[in-house]
């Protein structure tokens, strides 16, 4: 199992399983992967179902934020009339509330009036 927090899933669960987001109440897990609202700082547990696992779960990882260093950000330009992002080949981006998408090679982007967003690829 592990966490995918920019799509909101703890992977490859089962429907014997249970998670928690605080470390007390804990939840049905789904087959194959299940959705959570993750927060910063969250740690996330996970256990077996069952009478008697109470007190047997463990630690999957605590939700946290890349860091993203501002000379980072400044290294990455565009170019709205063109359609591209320059050095920005490490990066997803998004556009107003459009999903996240991958910069690849930084060409072919329409642009659109709302804020755009950079974040480290996953």
């Amino acid at each position: 199992m592990e966490l995918n927090v920019a799509e909101g899933i703890i992977k490859n669960t089962t429907t014997n399983m249970e998670y928690s987001t605080d470390g007390n109440r804990f939840t049905s897990a789904r087959n194959g992967n299940t959705p959570v609202a993750f927060v910063n700082g969250m740690e996330i547990s996970i256990r077996e179902k069952g009478r008697g696992n109470e007190i047997n779960f463990r630690e999957l990882q605590t939700v946290g934020k890349m860091k993203f260093e501002q000379a980072e950000l400044n290294s990455i330009d565009y170019d709205i009339q063109a359609g591209t992002i320059i050095k920005g080949t490490e990066y997803e981006y998004k556009i107003a509330n459009d999903p996240w998408r991958d910069v690849g090679v930084g060409t072919e982007i329409t642009f659109k009036p709302g804020s755009l967003q950079f974040r480290k690829k996953r």
